[in-house]
This record gives structure tokens, sequence and C-alpha cells, in this order.
């Protein structure tokens, strides 16, 4: 098996903590990446060294960053990222602040102004994240960097948020794509970048590798720091290498593995990174990557970074001790996600199974046997969410019966279907009519983002009333509320309604929780369809304002639309009402008296 090792002269602790205070010290050995060229060496030079070593690691150089050439003296790990040879797919699962988003702008850049013709194509969930990895990342490379910036780019290129070219032809586009894909939609490519694909949706992938179908390199690379066990990233992880840093303990001979099931926590020393077994320390630059199977070296990579490994934190005493007070006082989870770049399931699960259980307390899920208590109901609501009929089976169509009792109270779904995946669009829209017709719905409830627009057109075609739909378009956060009408304009001659998704999803399942909505009995005939509702799990990401984004994604090997249809439902007997839930009473244990205070004491200096 090929290993990848950082050096074979290791310098020692105390030089590699003057190194990262002083910058200097390439971390890397002169067989890794050859030997350093002044800035104003030619192109051609570093060429000829980037073809006799294979790595773009020679002409790191012709990059500056913080007014210094850049160099991956802190950052060795990340090495294999610039190897001359890419594999068809990688993937980086690291922690925080370990200089990932900073190295893949490097490479990138280094890829199109060697590579005519080449175009990147940068992904993140977000805006506020791709506008960061752009301006804050790449256009700060381009700008500090004189070599690059007099050599590879002229008023013929494009310089905004979105796009970045080079006078090479080649191109850096960026996009984002959280609720949908849409938007990457015919970005031709020849690298795929996602980051953060941990908040990605697993069935956007088959769409956003058809960017490179027309390429002769179709290269994808995933990056992000992990969450939950069931996440984009980790699912990726699975189907990788899944490459580790191992060192052997030069005092016991012990191989450390800086994972969780081969001890890593034991390897979190008082003062710096040390040997699971002897507790000596340990010196990372002597470590190498090894990969659990080698027989996907060359076809999908996967490597795990953790803070623990790199200089800048087990080399440096103030973040070391930092480390360490995390370790003993954040939440495991987020230690583990955010330090260690593990996944943890902690925390993150919007219902658990017994919370769902409690509120399975209705009729059994049979649609003649609800169909026969409609008349007990004040309104009956239909919720539907289309199917996307993606990847591996994981999104179907699906429907929620909901009911209101003309003496208010909980929320009733008196029945739940998850439709076959072999019906056609008309044949669906023809069983959804007949449910319709047979419960006697006042509403049509249904996602009218994506696809929902035309099967809306084939379900009035088929006789549902114009007026008795009400269509639902998931927004992200949102400042005009949590439903807002969206009138026709703009080109648009429909009306829908914006829903935002995080919040109303929240207070659909807060409702759940606190029985306010009740559903069918769960059995055989109806655990498959409910067990939605289990696949649903918050997200918290922070911008680089400070702020704290929270995002509502699901497991993605798992279907979540049945939760949807429901959230649907709801809402719409919500705005029928013109009134949302209250959750005050789930508040147990506190008196409306315990909620006043008597008047304060007399203020006294403590001097009587």
């Amino acid at each position: 098996m090929q290993r990848s090792h950082a050096s074979d002269n290791t310098p020692s602790l105390a030089t590699q903590a003057r190194q990262l205070h002083t910058g200097s010290g390439s971390g890397l050995g002169a067989d890794d990446v050859g030997s350093p060229e002044p800035i104003d060496e030619t192109l051609s030079r570093g060429v000829d060294l980037v073809s006799a070593n294979r790595t773009l690691s020679p002409i790191l150089h012709f990059l500056t960053l913080h007014g210094k050439p850049y160099s991956l003296a802190r950052h060795f790990a990340m090495n294999p990222m610039f190897d001359l040879d890419m594999p068809r797919r990688s993937l980086w699962k690291t922690g925080r602040q370990l200089s990932k988003s900073t190295s893949l702008a490097a490479n990138d850049i280094l890829r199109c102004v060697t590579v005519p013709y080449f175009d990147v194509l940068f992904i993140t969930p977000l805006y506020e994240q791709i506008r960061r990895l752009s301006g804050n990342y790449v256009k700060r490379f381009l700008d500090e960097s004189k070599f690059i910036r007099n050599n590879f780019i002229d008023g013929t290129c494009s310089d905004t948020v979105f796009q970045r070219s080079f006078n090479t032809f080649s191109t850096m586009y960026f996009s984002f794509a959280y609720l949908d894909c849409e938007r990457v939609r015919g970005i031709a490519c020849d690298k795929l970048d996602i980051d953060e694909a941990q908040n990605i949706d697993f069935e956007f992938l088959p769409v956003m590798r058809e960017c490179m179908s027309a390429s002769d390199w179709r290269v994808t690379q995933f990056s992000g720091t992990p969450k939950t066990l069931d996440n984009t990233l980790e699912k990726l992880w699975q189907l990788g290498s899944q490459a580790e840093w191992v060192m052997k303990c030069e005092s016991c001979g012990h191989w450390n593995i800086p994972n969780t099931s081969h001890g890593v926590m034991k390897m979190i020393g008082k003062e710096t990174i040390v040997c699971a077994k002897c507790t000596r320390p340990l010196n990372p630059y002597s470590g190498h990557w090894e990969h659990a199977f080698p027989e996907k070296r060359t076809s999908f990579v996967g490597r795990h970074v953790p803070q623990i490994i790199m200089p800048f934190h087990y080399a440096d005493p103030r973040k070391w001790k930092l480390l360490t007070y995390k370790m003993e006082h954040d939440p495991q989870y987020v230690f583990q996600n955010e330090v260690l770049g593990e996944s943890c399931d902690l925390g993150h699960k919007l219902i658990t199974y017994d919370e769902l259980r409690e509120v399975c307390v209705l009729n059994k899920n049979d649609p003649h046997i609800a169909a026969d208590l409609r008349n007990k109901y004040h309104m009956l609501v239909m919720g539907v969410d289309w199917g996307g009929k993606g990847l591996k089976e994981v999104s179907y169509t699906t429907v929620a019966i909901m009911g209101l009792l003309p003496e208010g109270g909980p929320l009733h779904v008196i029945y739940a279907e998850r439709l076959s995946r072999a019906l056609d669009d008309i044949e669906e829209a023809k069983i959804l009519l007949n449910y319709y017709k047979m419960f006697g719905c006042y509403w049509f409830a249904h996602d009218y983002g994506g696809s929902g627009s035309v099967k809306e057109i084939l379900m009035v075609q088929q006789g549902l009333p114009l007026d008795r739909i009400m269509p639902l378009h998931y927004v992200p956060g949102s400042t005009q509320g949590i439903l807002t009408y969206k009138p026709p304009g703009g080109g648009r001659v429909r009306h829908y309604y914006s829903l935002e998704k995080a919040r109303s999803l929240l207070v659909m399942i807060t409702a759940l929780k606190t029985e306010q909505i009740l559903l069918p009995q769960y059995d055989d005939d109806s655990k498959e369809v409910l067990d939605d509702l289990l696949n649903l799990i918050e997200d918290k990401f922070s911008t680089n304002r400070g702020a704290d984004v929270y995002v509502i994604g699901r497991n993605p090997s798992a279907p979540d639309d049945f939760a949807h249809s429901v959230n649907y439902a709801s809402v719409a007997i919500y705005h029928s009402c013109d009134r949302w839930p209250s959750f005050a009473n789930a508040i147990q244990g506190i008196e409306p008296e315990d909620l006043y205070t008597p008047e304060p004491p007399p203020f006294t200096d403590g001097y009587g």
C-alpha cells in the first residue's frame, strides 16, 4: 500500500512552535514539494517542478496571502489536495478552522492558471457561504498575488462574486444550492467543488454532476465539517477510502489513529498531542495517510483531518489550552463535530421515536375507516408533497388528510399515504382527486415549488377547483413572516404563498410534541410513512457576521416527504382560522403567580 508521508526529517515540537509564530519553514521535505523558488522565477520553471514532482506544491509561492508567499507549513495534511493526478472523487472531512477553504481556493486558482480552458464550479448550501468563499478567499488571493494578477488576469477577465476568470480561458464559477439545485443547471465545468457538503441534499448530487457531463476531466471534490451520522458528508465518507493520518509513537512504537474508534480522546494530552498508549508527545509531521479501503484510492479518496494533528493547534500552547477547555466544557457532539471532525448524532433529530409514538393515538390508518369519520370535523384539508423521483428512491409523493374539530383542540391526521413511484403524474392526480372528494376536503395545500406548478395544472384539469388550492413554496429565513401571500406579477400569472421552511417545520414538530397534532395508530400499515417525521434534522451554522442560521434538513438516505405533507395541511388550517398554535401551556410546573416578583428591597451600598 502506498503511503503519503509528511517528511522524513521531522522538526521537533519546539522548532515547529517557532516556525508557527515566525511563519518560517515549509513543513514538507524536498522530496515532496521540490525546492522553493523565488516569486520572480518564470512560470515555465515552476511547471517543470510541478511535472517532476507530480504536485502543484512547488508553485504555491506564486500565491500571496497576508503579505507572505503561501505555504503548507501549518497545513501539511492538505498536501494531497495539490496532487497533479486528481482522483475522480475526493472528500475532505475536517474540523473547523483548518484552512480548508484557503486550501480549496489556492488549489483551484493554480489549476486554472496552469491548465487552459479548465473550469471549476464551487457550490455551497447558502449564498452567504459562497459569497464568503469567493470574496474572502479567492478574491483575496487574486488581489494579493502580484505574479498571478500580472500574468494571468487582464481586462478581458470576469471579476464578480459568481464568476472569476483568467486569460488562460479558465473560469471559476460560484453558486449555491440549499432548497433546490435549479440555479446550478447548465453551468458547464471540469471540476466540481462542493463545500459544506453536510448541508447539501444528497439527491442534488446527480444534477450537480451533470454539469461535468461534457468534460474529459469530471473531477468532484467534497469537503465539510460533519454533523449527524446520517448527513450527506457522512454518507459520502462511507463510500470512500476513509484515510486517516496515522502516527507511530517514537517511544513505544504504538500506531496512533486520530478518530473516536481508535481512542482519539486519549491522544489529547494536557499540553500537546500524545500517544494514546504511553502518553508521550507525538510528532504528527512523521505521520502518513493510511487508507481503510486502499482499493478506492484511485476512485474515491476520503481523508479525515481533526484539529489535533495540525501544528497551529498542537504546537501552540494557547490554542491547545483552548482545545482542552472545549473538550471539558462543550457538548460532546459539538466537540466531536467542530474539533475532531467526527460525526455525532446527539442533539440534532427534531423528534424522537418515543415522542412520535406518544401522538399516534387516532384511528387505524385506513382510508375507508377515516372517510367514515369525516362528518365529525369542521374542516378537512389535504396536504401533498410531490415526490422528486430522485436517486435511491428516497423521494415520494405523500398525502396527509388533516381535520379540525368544531370545538377546536388538536389537529387530527386521520389518514396518511405514500403513493407508489410506479404511478405517472396523471395517475397520481386521479388518486389524489379521488381522496379529495372522498374526504370532502376544503383545501388542497401542496408544494408549489419545483414541479408543483405543473402538477397543479394536472389536478385542475382533472376537476380540482382552482379556488380551493393553496400553493405553498418553501423559502429560507424571511423578514416578511412565516407565511406570506405573493400576488401575481413579474410575469407570473398565479399567486402563491411563501412559507419559511425552518420556522414552519419547527412549529409543526413542536405541535406534535405538545399533542396539538395527533396521528393515526402506529402499526405495520402506517409506520413506513409516519417514520418520515423521524428523518428531519436540525442544523446550525454561522455567517461571517456572527449570526446563527438554522436549517432543517433530512437524513439523506431516508425520505421526509410525509413531514412536509403534514406541514402544508397544518399551515392551511392555521391560515384559514387566522390562529397559529400556542405553546404556552406546554411549560409545566410554573403557576401564573410565579411569573410575578415582589418589589425589590431598597438599595444599599453595603455599608449600612
